[in-house]
């Protein structure tokens, strides 16, 4: 039996450009904050940024109050 794929997060620029990040069930906090789930050090992205919620159901993406909002596939979201 083959282990079902998970989801994961593709990096786009910077030194990690090409790599994968698997995304976990519940929630992942992303955002500029050092207390957050994973940390992106950029000036164009808020503390607490994006919130990813996954599970056996698919995965969820929402903003958190970001000010320069949340993008997936260049559709922003709320």
């Amino acid at each position: 039996m083959s282990a079902t794929p998970r989801a994961v997060l593709m990096v786009q620029g910077g030194v990690n450009e090409g790599s994968t990040i698997p995304l976990p069930d519940g929630m992942l906090i992303i955002g500029r904050f050092s207390i957050n789930d994973m940390v992106v050090d950029e000036l164009g992205v808020s503390r607490p940024h994006a919130g990813i919620r996954g599970g056996a159901n698919g995965y969820w993406i929402s903003d958190l109050g970001s000010r320069n909002g949340t993008f997936v596939n260049g559709e922003q979201v709320d």
